[in-house]
């Protein structure tokens, strides 16, 4: 079967870092971590919280158009690291705590997950993961 159709979804995006330079991306990224990656504010760019929120719509959206016949067996999502990230916090039930020890994947990363008969969604390979400081 070919590919049916590719769709243009605007809250699967880059997270935009506004006005962050090479001069101040230290202390923003210090910032960001102390308040924690998924409530940071950048200064003129995304609230961190509404981005994730627009996600976590997204997947409940993906998640109940899967139990209609005719949607299809597969899909795929090209998206960037932060955002694969949070697809993967919504589908895996993820709390902030342990999404706060998964490390941002490295390019052309692939997250194969699967939802089983019983709605179950499990990972096939694992996102990596940092240790705890």
């Amino acid at each position: 079967m070919g590919l049916s159709k590719v769709i243009f979804e605007p809250r699967i995006r880059n997270l935009n870092w506004g006005s962050t330079t090479p001069f101040n991306v230290k202390e923003i990224s210090q910032e960001r971590y102390i308040a924690g990656v998924l409530h940071y504010q950048f200064p003129d760019g995304d609230h961190s919280p509404t981005f994730v929120s627009n996600i976590g719509r997204f997947v409940n959206n993906l998640l109940n158009s899967g139990k209609e016949k005719s949607f299809p067996e597969a899909i795929i999502i090209v998206t960037h690291g932060f955002s694969l990230r949070v697809i993967a916090k919504f589908l895996l039930n993820m709390s902030d705590e342990d999404f706060r020890w998964v490390r941002h994947p490295k390019n052309c990363f692939i997250a194969n997950f699967d939802i089983d008969n019983l709605g179950i969604i499990t990972i096939q390979k694992p996102l990596p993961k940092r240790e705890p400081t």
